[in-house]
């Protein structure tokens, strides 16, 4: 566990937050709630292995963006954020998490239709019902974009992702590119598609005996969390990930929107995909 980098990482990043709240500076107060269905919950790549569930989530995001130059090219945000998520059948994934994002943002020009570069990082704690998956989440997040016509904003980035727990079952780290487009059908309307291919470790859980898993593990566990006999083997993979989505504002601050999601794992011979179906409701005060 790497836990003291991680205050050391959080004071750094308040002290910067509290260091500009002089300057002019507007404040983030978000709630969220979400449903979800996840057709591979397991990660199996199997049929008679593959389990599905449904997970509700809520969380609240609250924290400032503060105007650096008077242009507004530069700008840096700090939010404090607090998730959690309920599954309906298979609870050890139930968890809640805390932590701090920050993000800096400069554009190159004046106006929406300016491109910009952001850089963004977060580092989140979570805990679960299984003890075992505890641990702390972090993020590093560079990301360029334009908007190339008036409806229309273009993104690619690259994403570094780590993951520390209590056994190096669970510890991952991983590497993404990724593109994103958001088309604005109307002033309250919005469409979102996203491709993204990340390299690095994943878990996957099967029915043994699998001894092709097995040469493949960079380390395996029997475990009990879906209340039968399966092994949790950690993989190095190359996922694939297409995002749908849609986004209908229903008031200044109330807004809803829709996700798919298709997800596709390979590594050697293993080849799994995942569907997630995706519902929420988002409130900005």
């Amino acid at each position: 566990m790497r836990s003291p980098k991680l205050h050391c990482i959080m004071l750094s990043a308040m002290l910067v937050f509290v260091a500009v709240t002089a300057a002019n500076a507007d404040w983030i107060r978000e709630f969220r709630t979400e449903a979800l269905y996840n057709s591979n919950v397991s990660r199996s790549n199997r049929d008679e292995d593959r389990l599905d569930d449904f997970a509700f989530g809520a969380s609240v995001r609250f924290g400032k963006f503060t105007h650096l130059d008077s242009a507004d090219k530069l700008r840096l945000t700090f939010a404090l954020d607090l998730d959690s998520q309920a599954f309906a059948e298979f609870d050890d994934f139930n968890n809640i998490s805390a932590g701090a994002t920050a993000s800096l943002r400069y554009r190159f020009g004046l106006g929406a239709s300016a491109p910009f570069l952001r850089v963004e990082g977060s580092v989140h704690w979570a805990d679960f019902n299984d003890e075992l998956q505890d641990g702390v989440r972090s993020q590093f997040e560079v990301v360029v974009g334009k908007r190339v016509v008036d409806r229309l904003e273009l993104q690619a980035g690259y994403v570094f992702d780590n993951t520390d727990t209590r056994t190096s079952l669970y510890d991952q780290q991983g590497h993404s590119v990724f593109v994103r487009a958001a088309f604005d059908v109307t002033s309250s309307t919005q469409l979102t598609a996203e491709y993204s291919l990340r390299r690095g470790e994943v878990v996957s859980y099967n029915v043994p005996p699998r001894p092709d898993l097995i040469a493949l593990a960079n380390t395996r566990l029997e475990v009990d969390i879906f209340g039968a006999p399966y092994v949790a083997y950690n993989l190095d993979a190359t996922t694939q990930r297409g995002v749908f989505g849609i986004h209908q504002a229903i008031t200044r601050n109330v807004g809803v929107s829709f996700r798919y999601e298709l997800q596709s794992t390979t590594r050697s011979q293993i080849d799994y995909t995942s569907h997630v179906f995706l519902a929420a409701i988002q409130i900005s005060l």
